[in-house]
Formats: C-alpha cells, structure tokens, sequence
C-alpha cells in the first residue's frame, strides 16, 4: 500500500524523481533485542528499481513501533505501471548500538603513504589480507 505526501518539506534526490514523497505502508513492525537498531534503506545494489527508499535508522528496540509502519519513498518520472508482487522495497540491516570514543587526526604524509601501500602491494585481495576482519553471526 502506498500513501502520497507533500514534498513541500522534504528535496527529491535529483530532476529524474518526481517531487513528491510517498510511503510504503507495512502491516508489521520491526522489534529487536534491547540496545539494538535497525537501518532502513534501499535495497543495497538495485538501481534498476523504479523508485529509491529514503534510508533511515530506527530503534526498534523500545516497542514504540506499531503494526502498520511506513517508509518513505521517491518514484522516477515518467514510471508507468504495477511494482510487481516480490519486488523489494527496502532493506533492513539490524545492529547492536554501543558507546564509543573516537579521535580525528591528521596522518602525515608518510602515514599515508605507508596505509595505502600495506593493501596496494597486492595484485588482488590486498583489503582481504590486510584490513577486512571476518564477521561471526549468531
């Protein structure tokens, strides 16, 4: 289901959306563990669809979420036609929130240079080998 708004407050993303902000209409909620979020977003790698989903964090740990949520969406111009059944409208990526401290600082040239040499030193799979740290999934 979808629902029209007015794009009067919200930017389409460029001249080949129509300017009006729609949503997708979902009758369920997203709840997750205590401390955790969930990102919504596009589904990642399809720029084929015929609409773009305005992606957006949400705490879906509070139980604030209701049965009937929406996610806001920008159809392209000149779309004529049915999304058909199955086709994704946004993806869903959950994560564990957690404070943390951070620093900003300049790298000096030489740190630079000694960062980009480390993986590019590789025909191939220098990320992999160097800074890509495997995942574990419960």
């Amino acid at each position: 289901m979808v629902r029209e708004y007015s794009a009067n407050f919200s930017p389409t993303l460029d001249d080949s959306y129509a300017p009006i902000e729609m949503a997708w209409l979902v009758r369920w909620s997203i709840n997750t563990e205590k401390n955790s979020s969930v990102l919504i977003t596009h589904p990642l790698n399809r720029f084929d669809l015929p609409f773009t989903t305005s992606s957006g964090v949400i705490d879906s740990d509070s139980g604030f979420l209701t049965n009937v949520s929406a996610a806001p969406f920008y159809i392209k111009k000149g779309f004529s036609g049915v999304i058909p059944c199955g086709t994704p409208m946004f993806q869903v990526i959950p994560f564990e929130r957690q404070a943390y401290k951070h620093e900003i600082r300049e790298l000096t040239q030489l740190e630079t240079y000694k960062r980009k040499h480390k993986w590019q030193k590789y025909f191939s799979g220098g990320y992999k080998r160097e800074h890509h740290a495997k995942k574990r999934f419960t």
